[in-house]
């Protein structure tokens, strides 16, 4: 691990790391290992890995799959409208959308934000709306900002682009 030899709190002398997929599939300690076409019985997988939104009271969870991967993610994490006025991020309370205010309307609009894959791919494009998704815009995909070096080789994204604009 990072150059040493994994340590037993880490899962020596064996760690099973699966790339692209969420930590919980990244196993530290085995036991044994059993191949099936059915889900593991397990708590776990039955009941803690599944997704169900809030608006679901009455969740299914024997015919809900577990979350693999990790999903696509993306957020605004600024809005600059004109020259001068900045909004800050909002949160849309019941998922409802939110719309920009009067005095915005028919100005320019800057936004900037991120965006992430699971199973190690590319964002390929975001697209974003100001009017409630009547029209959209394709963002600018910013490239990686972390150079790989004699001491930053480790925080090499790969090229996958994450920030946009």
């Amino acid at each position: 691990m990072n150059g040493a030899p994994l340590p037993p709190d880490h899962g020596f002398p064996l760690r099973a790391l699966v790339p692209g997929y969420v930590a919980a599939r990244s196993v530290k300690w085995l036991r044994r290992v059993i191949v099936s076409e059915d889900e593991s019985q397990s708590q776990w997988q039955q009941k803690d890995y599944k997704l169900f939104g809030p608006n679901q009271t009455h969740p299914d969870w024997t015919t809900a799959p577990a979350i693999q991967e990790m999903p696509i993610t993306s957020a605004i994490t600024a809005v600059k409208l004109g020259p001068w006025t900045t909004v800050p991020p909002m949160k849309a309370p019941g998922g409802r959308l939110l719309t920009p205010p009067p005095e915005a309307r028919g100005r320019e609009a800057a936004v900037t934000g991120y965006a992430y894959s699971g199973g190690g791919r590319r964002i390929v494009r975001v697209d974003v709306s100001l009017d409630n998704g009547r029209t959209w815009d394709q963002a600018k995909l910013l490239a990686d900002t972390v150079k790989p070096g004699p001491d930053r080789a480790s925080q090499d994204h790969g090229h996958k682009s994450w920030a946009w604009q």
